[in-house]
């Protein structure tokens, strides 16, 4: 009996979102999800559909039955592309893993640039922890004025919170995106927002 050899050829497929591509026409024993900006469904033939992300793979029995039918959804409300190898073997070694926790930082750190909006505020104001779209990382109150000014929950919350006396100049900082109310109790206070980049 003749030697199978190993295949392996990478397609890259964008699949709609809320919608389904297939059958795609692609044989094989080995299905392997080499990039993805969001997770999709794979079935293979007549099979059912299955989560898939970056990373995962999928591997026919020992007998190498071949798959010949490729099907792939998206039931997200936003286009997914994904870079899939397909081929034929007993698995796919992916030795960017050994890399993976610092393509995971290198991601973080872009994610992270942030961008400041500061306010002056002489009235109670609701802060929403949002500029547009963009999510606030952390903001900074300091008392300006000539009364105490107080950090409570947002309209409708609790009316008890974190005072700021006269005098003290030091800002208070606070790591949250959460709603959050400045009473300013007839004083003012200057406010600095970051916010993430878009």
């Amino acid at each position: 009996m003749a030697n199978k050899r190993a295949t392996l050829k990478l397609y890259t497929k964008v699949i709609p979102a809320n919608s389904q591509i297939g059958p795609l026409a692609l044989g094989g024993t080995l299905f392997h999800v080499k990039e993805s900006n969001g997770v999709f469904q794979v079935a293979f033939d007549d099979g059912d559909f299955s989560d898939c992300e970056v990373g995962i793979q999928f591997r026919q029995g020992e007998d190498f039955e071949e798959f010949k039918r490729v099907y792939l959804r998206n039931t997200t409300g936003a286009s997914i592309t994904a870079q899939i190898y397909i081929g034929t073997g007993r698995s796919v070694i992916d030795a960017r893993l050994n890399t993976l926790v610092n393509r995971s930082i290198t991601v973080s750190q872009q994610n992270a640039d942030t961008y400041p909006v500061c306010t002056e505020i002489s009235a109670n104001t609701d802060f929403n922890g949002f500029d547009g779209s963009n999510k606030r990382k952390l903001i900074t109150i300091q008392n300006t004025g000539a009364s105490t000014i107080e950090i409570r929950q947002a309209s409708g919350g609790s009316d008890t919170g974190i005072a700021i006396p006269t005098g003290q100049t030091n800002p208070i900082a606070l790591e949250t995106s959460g709603e959050i109310k400045i009473v300013v109790n007839g004083g003012t206070a200057n406010i600095l927002e970051l916010f993430y980049s878009p």
